[in-house]
């Protein structure tokens, strides 16, 4: 799976329902962010941010997908 590559964290280290949501989220806040996600060279920070902040207990996809992009732009002005 794309979404798992792109982070460094073992396969089995998630229920497989967990990845759908984590790789669902990423898709989306891609699409946000007007993204490629096969593309784009910071993929990897922003499935890094989906996994964090799914840690946290977040769980609904739409709102890891809003929390991620935010996150994302702002680290996007600072660079």
């Amino acid at each position: 799976m794309l979404f798992q590559s792109l982070t460094s964290v073992a396969t089995d280290a998630y229920a497989e329902d967990d990845w759908h949501i984590m790789a669902s989220a990423f898709g989306i806040a891609s699409f946000l962010l007007q993204r490629g996600v096969n593309t784009d060279r910071n993929a990897g920070r922003l499935a890094g941010e989906i996994v964090r902040l799914f840690n946290t207990g977040q769980r609904d996809v739409n709102k890891l997908a809003s929390l991620a992009a935010d996150r994302e732009r702002l680290v996007e002005i600072s660079d």
